[in-house]
């Protein structure tokens, strides 16, 4: 049973990292932080499997493995427009009018699980955090196309640059909780 539960959260920290590779591909690299460090790496530090009980940890992995498949369609679909497989204005906008309510309804799911324990908490409202500023950026760029606003489609390429380093916080935070549970 053990093995059975560490190979799950094997499985969904595979997942999400992964996820994290499709997110950072679609923009800009994580930078340094002032004294040189990554700052996902820096917020990881101080987690531990010993500071999150086994049970939560589980149940939390189960709640959200159960996103996983929403979260992996709503990825395929924006790299469908995005970057490398960038057409036109009018593609990418139809895909996102279509993409933007998928979007919040995964949110609202992610916002309805409350682990209990504080570390694991923090972490995942990093998590919701960083799928909200996708959401915004995602809406932002549907207006900035609307109206052919440069400036808009800057500010939503930040939204979006945001999202992705606090999810890319999450994925390290929950891979440094896998490997010190092993």
């Amino acid at each position: 049973m053990k093995n059975m539960q560490r190979s799950q959260v094997i499985l969904l920290a595979s997942a999400l990292i992964s996820a994290t590779f499709v997110l950072s591909g679609c923009g800009s690299k994580a930078t340094p932080s002032a004294d040189g460090s990554n700052a996902a790496t820096n917020s990881s530090q101080g987690l531990s499997a010993n500071t999150t009980s086994t049970s939560d940890f589980n149940s939390y992995v189960t709640d959200v493995g159960a996103l996983s498949s929403r979260e992996s369609d709503i990825l395929a679909r924006y790299d469908s427009v995005s970057g490398d497989n960038y057409t036109d204005d009018a593609t990418m906008y139809d895909v996102l009018v279509a993409l933007v309510p998928d979007i919040r309804s995964f949110t609202t799911d992610l916002e309805t699980i409350q682990p209990s324990d504080p570390a694991l908490l923090e972490l995942h409202n990093k998590y919701i955090q960083g799928w909200n500023d996708q959401y915004n950026g995602m809406t932002k760029i549907i207006g900035a196309l609307e109206n052919q606003d440069y400036s808009a489609m800057a500010d939503a390429n930040q939204l979006l640059a945001s999202g992705r380093a606090l999810i890319r916080e999450y994925t390290t935070g929950l891979g440094a909780l896998v490997t010190a549970s092993q």
